[in-house]
């Protein structure tokens, strides 16, 4: 993973832990991406970390799980 790569993961991680939730709207506003590259982002994010999040379908979100909140 380049460094582009690694600070958006860094950066998601921290949206789950300052807000508790992100959703690919956040990944594409801030990073300028297409809808497309915020899914493989997300997988990736997933891949990586998905003990840290769940996905919330009433708020068409990611929320933070009880993980994430510990750390």
């Amino acid at each position: 993973m380049n460094w582009y790569h690694t600070e958006k993961m860094r950066w998601m991680k921290e949206m789950l832990e300052i807000y508790g939730f992100i959703n690919r709207a956040h990944l594409i506003r801030k990073f300028k991406i297409s809808s497309g590259q915020a899914t493989i982002d997300f997988r990736k994010f997933d891949k990586l970390h998905g003990a840290l999040w769940r996905y919330d379908s009433r708020k068409r979100a990611y929320v933070a799980t009880q993980a994430q909140k510990l750390i």
